[in-house]
């Protein structure tokens, strides 16, 4: 049980980081300053995306130990 749980987990991960890395793509796009509130929007979601995986990660590690 405790498998499934980390592969899952560790593929959860990686959708992630492919939602942060469109996201990266879509706040370079954001120029205009009609779209600044949607460019701090995507901007607030990817250091959202990075804290789970911050999160993840030390909870990964501390089951190690």
């Amino acid at each position: 049980m405790y498998t499934f749980w980390v592969a899952l987990e560790l593929e959860t991960l990686v959708y992630i980081q492919e939602k942060i890395e469109l996201l990266k793509l879509i706040d370079k796009s954001l120029t205009v300053i009609k779209l600044l509130r949607h460019k701090r929007w995507v901007q607030e979601n990817i250091e959202g995306y990075k804290e789970r995986i911050k999160k993840v990660k030390i909870e990964e590690y501390m089951e190690d130990y």
